[in-house]
């Protein structure tokens, strides 16, 4: 029920913003933390960055695009839309590193859909983006309720981290 909530109040507030030119940062990370789980809110997130071409001028919203696209892998039927949609985002994602390679929103959103493809993909820059990460959030401490603090959270929990990167991420944060 309270997923249905925000996502009935995210669709209304992206139709709301008509096909403004002005994207927000900040709708467009709470409807990634709701896409990681609901198909129609990634859906809806790919949607809403489609209206505008991200190249050199966003590489943040070119990242959260691709991601969404990538996603979109996850519901679709047949192998081929599969693999369409995950090389339409990896390719969008790694643009994005390219142009803002020490941007950690960036490298968080390219290790959260790397944890979740197979390996068979051979789409693997964990290790790199997870040392980045530690690194980074190791020396600065995100603001409580933000949504670094978020990213570290999520990178506790599911970046299979080892015991050292755990504790430097402890003591950053």
């Amino acid at each position: 029920m309270r997923i249905s909530f925000y996502l009935y109040f995210f669709v209304v507030m992206v139709q709301a913003q008509g096909f403004s030119q002005q994207v927000s940062p900040d709708t467009v990370q709470k409807m990634f933390l709701l896409s990681m789980e609901d198909d129609a809110m990634n859906a809806e997130l790919f949607r809403y960055l489609s209206r505008r071409d991200f190249s050199d001028d966003n590489a943040l919203m070119l990242a959260y695009k691709g991601s969404s696209r990538a996603m979109m892998a996850r519901s679709a039927s047949w192998p081929t839309a599969k693999y369409k949609y995950f090389t339409e985002g990896r390719d969008m994602i790694e643009k994005a590193v390219q142009l803002q390679p020490a941007n950690p929103e960036i490298r968080f959103l390219r290790l959260m859909i790397q944890l979740n493809i197979p390996s068979f993909l051979k789409y693997n820059n964990q290790d790199e983006d997870r040392q980045f990460l530690v690194q980074y959030f190791g020396k600065n401490r995100p603001a409580k309720g933000s949504f670094e603090e978020t990213m570290v959270n999520l990178i506790r929990k599911y970046g299979k981290l080892s015991a050292s990167q755990k504790a430097v991420l402890e003591r950053g944060s």
